[in-house]
């Protein structure tokens, strides 16, 4: 009783019947974590101590004691519960503890409430990623184009190669040439034609930047290529990742030739003549 006592001067939360019943090993542990603010550390320093306590023991054991002397000498030598709960709580802050574990909540809230948000884009793309992915050429017949003709020319720019595969005349003075875009496998950056140095020559007449308006399109919108006139957000109703549309605006009449000419960066041009039949 008078060790147990010893660890109760300043902070005992247990009346005299309680100590009867609890062995010196307890009334430590019990003493100790009666100091520890922040409940969700408790644990955790409970089981570090009781490991403390088991190794002292084993130790003392093997020294020749019995188990109880063992276990009230291990008590004896992790010293004055009060002095260490008091130790332990102030490195287990209760307000920084707090603090942390408020974050904790407000990053997961944070995080439900961003997917919450972005669900429906999100479940757009992974239906689109599943969709099948129509050709280029077949989806461009089906907008009723003035004519449509297949045609045959390649170029390729660094690491990209690009393949015409036909092109498309619409009465609204619009231009349409599918083309066929690939890149080595792992290539994280590859050229786009739409930012490069290029011209276009149709029926063997240069169109001048100022006269033409362009576009690439991964695909046609949902209200096909008149939407492109509304310059508002719109969603695909075909598209392709390995396929475009070189959309060009204000060409004034079906042109029997195209020759579409790419000035790389060394200074050398590259040209490829798409013809009408």
């Amino acid at each position: 009783m008078g060790t147990i006592l010893k660890f109760c001067e300043t902070s005992c939360e247990y009346t005299a019947n309680t100590y009867d019943i609890m062995t010196p090993r307890q009334q430590f542990i019990q003493t100790l974590i009666a100091h520890i603010k922040y409940p969700f550390d408790r644990n955790a320093i409970r089981a570090e101590f009781e490991n403390h306590l088991d190794e002292l023991t084993e130790t003392f054991t093997d020294l020749g004691m019995s188990l109880e002397d063992a276990e009230l000498e291990a008590v004896h030598q992790m010293g004055n519960p009060d002095d260490i709960g008091k130790q332990l709580n102030a490195v287990h802050n209760p307000i920084i503890a707090w603090l942390y574990f408020g974050l904790k909540i407000v990053l997961v809230i944070s995080v439900v409430y961003i997917l919450i948000a972005i669900y429906p884009s999100l479940s757009r793309t992974v239906d689109i990623a599943r969709a099948p992915k129509p050709s280029l050429t077949t989806a461009l017949e089906n907008e009723n184009p003035t004519f449509v003709q297949p045609v045959e020319g390649a170029m390729t720019i660094a690491n990209t190669d690009y393949t015409f595969l036909n092109f498309a005349y619409f009465d609204d003075n619009l231009l349409v040439i599918t083309v066929h875009k690939e890149t080595p496998p792992f290539t994280v950056f590859s050229t786009d034609i739409q930012y490069l140095d290029w011209t276009m020559t149709l029926n063997g007449k240069l169109l001048e930047s100022g006269e033409r308006s362009n576009y690439t399109m991964p695909g046609i919108p949902e209200g096909g290529f008149a939407a492109l006139d509304t310059h508002e957000s719109f969603a695909l109703k075909v598209y392709s990742q390995t396929e475009f549309y070189l959309i060009v605006r204000n060409v004034m009449e079906a042109p029997e030739s195209i020759k579409i000419t790419v000035n790389r960066d060394d200074g050398v041009a590259i040209s490829t003549d798409l013809e009408r039949k």
